[in-house]
């Protein structure tokens, strides 16, 4: 008999924070799951650490070449066989009722593809060594409220205006959306934000639906994590995937919204916060320096979508006190201002 549940994890140079992660899933009060575990080749010993727990019902599955967490994911998916699915990071952990609140929600009301909490837990001291002394606070990170059946409202209101939390690790889903009965929903490799694009496809595809307000996971803020570290070098990988990912909203949403209008203000939105989250952590005291070197950045980028990119850094400067006042002393940063403006879509206003 199929379990209910497939517990997906993907495994990369983790060995300090796997252990706990996989006993949290094992202590869950909810038992009737099948844990895949797709080793990454990382260089450290996770794997040896996921082979020794004894548990039936654990599946290792070790990748022949580094995929990343977005190909490790998908064949986790290819093979699940539990009716719903649901994402651990394996430097994170589950709080004891986890699947057992959101299994229970999915089946209070028939047909539910999706179950999303909007809270989650952050550990106020990521290096903890134990599930009994972790200490949390509470964040919110969407609203409470009907999600719309109509797909572009569903898609603006909750995806756009960010009121679903784009992490996959605080939501349990149908396995009817991956297996195309639904839809055949994968993970796609955009370098970041791989969580944003595929929870877009997730809400284009279905509005069965339900939000709670119950935290379920302990997320570690780590040092070192994507939006945590940022250089030059990593923010030029970033910024061609935040264009290519405007591009996959843009070549999504057309077919089936005809309306071009909305597909700006979605792709402008959408990249705006993605722009924040992981381009201006790079902001520095430096204001000018920083800017000049996105500038710079853009300009090496081949990507289509570069207004977009010039867009978002022009509706900072114009936002940042500081940096207004050093562009009137700035003949350099004045006339950057100037060319980036000159490449805003004319539909776009700030």
């Amino acid at each position: 008999m199929s379990p209910k549940i497939s517990v997906i994890m993907p495994m990369y140079n983790v060995e300090k924070y796997v252990g706990l992660a996989i006993q949290s899933l094992l202590n869950q009060t909810f038992t009737d799951f099948e844990a895949i575990f797709i080793d990454d080749c990382g260089p450290d010993n996770s794997l040896q650490i996921a082979k020794s727990f004894n548990d039936p019902r654990i599946k290792i599955i070790e990748n022949e070449k580094n995929l990343g967490a977005t190909g490790s994911r998908n064949r986790g998916l290819d093979i699940a066989e539990g009716d719903y699915i649901y994402f651990l990071d394996s430097d994170d952990v589950m709080v004891s009722t986890c699947l057992e609140t959101l299994y229970n929600v999915a089946k209070s009301a028939s047909d539910v593809e999706f179950v999303s909490t909007i809270n989650s837990l952050h550990a106020i001291d990521s290096e903890f060594q134990s599930l009994d002394n972790v200490k949390c606070k509470v964040t919110k990170a969407g609203i409470m409220g009907n999600v719309s059946s109509d797909l572009k409202q569903r898609i603006w209101e909750e995806y756009a205006n960010h009121k679903i939390h784009c992490a996959v690790w605080l939501s349990l889903f149908k396995r009817s959306l991956f297996n195309g009965e639904t839809a055949n929903i994968r993970f796609k490799d955009f370098a970041i934000a791989d969580d944003d694009f595929f929870l877009f496809e997730v809400l284009c595809a279905t509005s069965k639906i339900i939000k709670i307000d119950k935290p379920v996971y302990i997320y570690r803020p780590r040092e070192g994590s994507i939006t945590k570290s940022a250089d030059i070098n990593r923010i030029k990988r970033y910024l061609p995937a935040i264009a290519s990912g405007a591009k996959f909203l843009e070549d999504k949403l057309l077919p089936i919204t005809d309306d071009p209008l909305f597909v700006e203000q979605i792709k402008l939105k959408v990249v705006e916060r993605l722009f924040n989250v992981f381009i201006m952590e790079y902001y520095t005291k430096d204001k000018f320096n920083t800017i000049s070197a996105l500038i710079n950045a853009i300009n090496d980028n081949s990507e289509s979508n570069n207004a977009f990119l010039k867009t978002l850094i022009t509706a900072f400067v114009k936002q940042n006190l500081n940096l207004r006042e050093l562009a009137a002393e700035n003949t350099r940063l004045k006339y950057t201002m100037k060319s980036i403006k000159e490449n805003v879509n004319k539909m776009i206003t700030f």
